[in-house]
Formats: C-alpha cells, sequence, structure tokens
C-alpha cells in the first residue's frame, strides 16, 4: 500500500491524548484501520484533514505536545 485516505480524526487540535487512544481512521483500499498515539500528551496541529485522499504513506503529519519531553512530529 502507498496511499490512503483519512477517514476521520476521532481527536482534536487541543485534545489530552493518552498513550494507546486512536486518533484517526485510515482508509486503505482494502480495509480502514486506527491509529493509535504513541505518547500522552496534547494534540497541537493536525495538517491533514478529515477527508483526505490519496495520501502517500508516511506523509500523514500530527504534532504532539508531550507532557514529559517536548514536541513530537508523527508520520503516520
Amino acid at each position: 500500500m502507498e496511499k490512503g485516505g483519512i477517514q476521520k480524526w476521532l481527536k482534536a487540535e487541543g485534545d489530552e491524548l493518552s498513550e494507546g487512544d486512536v486518533l484517526v481512521q485510515i482508509e486503505t483500499d482494502k480495509a480502514t484501520m486506527d491509529f493509535e498515539t504513541p505518547e500522552e500528551g496534547f494534540l497541537a496541529r493536525i495538517l491533514q484533514p478529515d477527508g483526505s485522499k490519496d495520501v502517500p504513506i508516511g506523509a500523514v503529519r500530527i504534532i504532539i505536545e508531550l507532557f514529559s519531553v517536548g514536541w513530537l512530529l508523527l508520520d503516520i
């Protein structure tokens, strides 16, 4: 799989995140998958909106403000 789509963000900018929270539902040609947050913090910025299509894998990015470390730029 080289491309996918953003079906729906389940968290919004400013939401508090716990490790394991489902962030987004990603559509592929075969299935819809949930992507979970790897760290605790706050969702600072979503860089690909709901409904985005034909997004290259690894290009879906969000910025998480971590409680303990600083910032995390996450490629999905």
